[in-house]
């Protein structure tokens, strides 16, 4: 957003990325799903959203456009997460804040070194590529979700 192209200030950029907080407000909405759809369908559908959206990010030229998958980007993560934590806490049994903790900590660790790979990606690559190659970061997340087995 900062790039010649859109030629916006910092402060439009900000403007722009808070507009992912409306993403956030569908967080809560999660268990509800989860008590309509199995909690495994509803972490691969907000997964789904968010592949779908950051990988078409890296091909989308308008700004109104690029605002709407950054949107659908946010809105995908806020349904796995929590679907994430519940499944975490359901496969746990017994070790279940153990589980939790751990998944928590691989989470912020993700959200650490993110920005980093990101970076990297765009050094090596393109725009195009690195928005693909994180959407495909993410498919396999998806991937791996599709071998959870319920107990």
């Amino acid at each position: 957003m900062s790039s010649p192209t859109y030629n916006l200030t910092a402060e439009q950029i900000l403007y722009f990325r808070l507009a992912g907080l409306f993403g956030m407000l569908l967080s809560p909405l999660a268990s509800r799903l989860t008590k309509r759809f199995e909690v495994r369908k509803v972490l691969q559908g907000g997964l789904l959203i968010a592949i779908f959206s950051l990988s078409s990010m890296g091909f989308v030229s308008y700004l109104s456009l690029l605002v709407m998958m950054s949107v659908c980007f946010v809105i995908g993560i806020a349904i796995s997460v929590p679907s994430l934590v519940s499944l975490v806490g359901q496969l746990g049994g017994k070790a279940r804040g153990i589980a939790v903790s751990i998944y928590t900590f691989i989470l912020f660790l993700g959200t650490s070194i993110g920005p980093i790979i990101s970076i990297y990606l765009m050094k090596i690559g393109g725009y195009a590529q690195t928005f693909i190659l994180l959407g495909m970061i993410l498919f396999i997340g998806f991937v791996a979700s599709l071998f959870i087995i319920n107990e």
